[in-house]
């Protein structure tokens, strides 16, 4: 058995601070194909991506069932360098969340470890984020393409970290309140879709049985909680 740390970028919300940190991904060897589980991803992470310098795609804000998760976090987001034994937190990392809170659906965009605030966004919103690298500086972008706002900021802290990995996942957050920390509930999106994504300088084939690695979102008792299915042209993420 392998272990991966994960982290991801601190957000507030309702006066809760929301961290990651030392989160474990367990390997299971599935008919040749490595088939990764962890507790609060879902999606896909693209390995041996070393000297990677844009990682894109484009996604639809869900609508979420807060009747069946009432308080309950999902956030969609693309990245570098975030899997692996030699993970650095803060990584480059952007996207959106979509949060219930006490019922009511919250959404939001953001650039990592608060490169910029989050900015309201609507249900329904397509969303095309992008991190990259320009003359060994890393930047992020955000476009609320329906909304016709955008922002793009260098990152506002120095990433001297691997590159080695690219990652388009839906996690859940984890709540650290009174020193104590858990993943929290994931809000029910029903379905995600990663279109467009891209990487450069390199080739991203979905579908691609040697080039890519999905990831399971599970509970403690191994139930699956989010998994990912390939279509000929994109990724679709299944709330279960």
């Amino acid at each position: 058995m392998i272990t991966f740390a994960i982290r991801r970028k601190l957000t507030l919300l309702l006066a809760m601070l929301l961290v990651l940190g030392g989160l474990s991904v367990l390997i299971a060897i599935q008919e040749k194909r490595s088939i990764h589980t962890t507790p609060n991803w879902a999606g896909y992470v693209m390995q041996d991506t070393n000297g990677v310098a844009i990682v894109s795609a484009t996604w639809t804000v869900p609508i979420l069932d807060c009747r069946i998760t009432p308080n309950a976090f999902s956030a969609a987001w693309v990245g570098v360098g975030g899997f692996g034994h030699d993970e650095i937190w803060p990584f480059p990392q952007a996207g959106s969340d979509s949060n219930c809170v006490n019922g009511d659906q919250v959404n939001d965009y953001w650039c990592s470890h608060q490169t910029f605030k989050q900015y309201v966004v609507s249900s329904g919103d397509l969303i095309e984020t992008r991190v990259f690298r320009e003359h060994e500086t890393w930047f992020c972008s955000v476009k609320d393409v329906t909304a016709k706002r955008s922002d793009t900021k260098m990152m506002n802290y120095k990433y001297d970290g691997i590159t080695g990995t690219s990652e388009w996942i839906v996690e859940s957050t984890t709540i650290s309140k009174g020193g104590k920390s858990k993943i929290g509930k994931l809000a029910d999106f029903g379905r995600l879709t990663f279109n467009d994504m891209n990487i450069s300088p390199g080739r991203l084939k979905p579908g691609d049985e040697e080039s890519q690695d999905d990831i399971v979102m599970t509970g403690p008792n191994g139930r699956v909680i989010a998994s990912p299915s390939w279509s000929a042209e994109a990724m679709t993420i299944f709330y279960k």
